[in-house]
């Protein structure tokens, strides 16, 4: 059975991976709460075909010209835009935030923002040139109301977590999840 593993909640989450494994093995979700596994950047395992994260990726996917655009001129007040790729390597793919970008086009070029721990063809701050076709999510800080918009996979992630996590995750990043 194949899986996708979400993980990494670094600072304003933005070295936040996911990435597919080729199983629940890798890193059990019942061992450790999403909080404490989070934390420690470790991956939270859902499956590849999880309607949750597919909902995300369409929610992303319907806003994704309306953030490119506010991406391009930015509101007072708004930090962090980042868009979410994923990068194939040797069978398996990890999703990496990529900040800054810029876009030209259908083209998008940007720097990835957080390590990669599973595919070996990318490292830490290396630009890449990708279709914004390929972008599955987005996310930006808004630092009026002191939240982050958009990063819907995380808001799926969550929603398999107990309320607790749900609750610490929510108002410790800001986060409105509405999928």
């Amino acid at each position: 059975m194949r899986a996708l593993a979400i993980g990494g909640i670094a600072a304003a989450v933005f070295a936040y991976n996911a990435y597919r494994t080729g199983s629940f093995d890798a890193y059990a979700p019942e061992s450790r709460s999403v909080v404490q596994q989070t934390a420690k950047q470790q991956p939270v395992v859902v499956e590849k075909d999880d309607p949750d994260m597919a909902a995300a990726r369409a929610k992303a996917r319907a806003g994704l010209d309306d953030f490119l655009k506010l991406a391009a001129n930015p509101k007072p007040g708004t930090t962090n835009y980042s868009v979410k790729l994923p990068i194939y390597n040797n069978g398996k793919s990890e999703v990496f935030w990529i900040t800054p970008f810029t876009v030209e086009g259908n083209v998008i070029r940007g720097k990835i923002n957080n390590a990669p721990q599973f595919v070996s063809n990318v490292k830490l701050g290396q630009t890449v040139k990708f279709q914004k076709a390929n972008i599955v999510d987005w996310m930006y800080v808004d630092e009026n109301s002191k939240r982050i918009v958009g990063n819907f996979s995380l808001c799926a992630m969550l929603k398999k977590a107990p309320p607790a996590d749900q609750e610490k995750l929510t108002k410790q990043f800001g986060l409105v999840c509405q999928i």
